[in-house]
């Protein structure tokens, strides 16, 4: 994802499940990606305005927060400015994660259930769309 021209996208991950978001965040490195994880939701909106991440890629089911809870902080506390694309992630039925990007203005959904490598391919088609679109617009379509 990274050229010599371009600096390397900013990804967040959140999720509770320590040893996925640990091979998903390595793989999202070895492509090229920026990557930091955070294994706990609470605090994640203040992580956000520091890191300033273009996509945040978020875990459906957390104790205390899930992750259709935290796309709608960061939805209103980011109002009128441009938000991260947000992307579920989720071992959930496909029909599920849909109806949670539709209810939660997510770009799309990726399924824990899938090797690294597919996995990966699902995120750069994300990051590749969204790159050609103006960050403003990113979340509001």
């Amino acid at each position: 994802m990274t050229t010599a021209s371009t600096p390397a996208m900013r990804v967040l991950m959140v999720d509770d499940d320590v040893v996925a978001s640990s091979i998903y965040g390595e793989t999202l490195r070895a492509r090229g990606y920026h990557v930091e994880v955070r294994h706990n939701p609470f605090g994640t909106l203040a992580h956000v305005l520091r890191f300033r991440p273009h996509l945040l890629i978020l875990d459906v089911r957390m104790p205390g927060l899930d992750g259709g809870e935290l796309a709608n902080l960061l939805r209103a506390r980011e109002a009128g400015h441009a938000a991260p694309a947000i992307i579920f992630c989720s071992g959930e039925s496909e029909s599920n994660l849909q109806v949670l990007v539709q209810a939660h203005g997510a770009i799309g959904s990726v399924h824990k259930g899938v090797t690294p490598d597919a996995w990966i391919r699902q995120i750069d088609q994300f990051a590749t769309t969204y790159l050609t679109v103006p960050r403003a617009q990113w979340g509001r379509r």
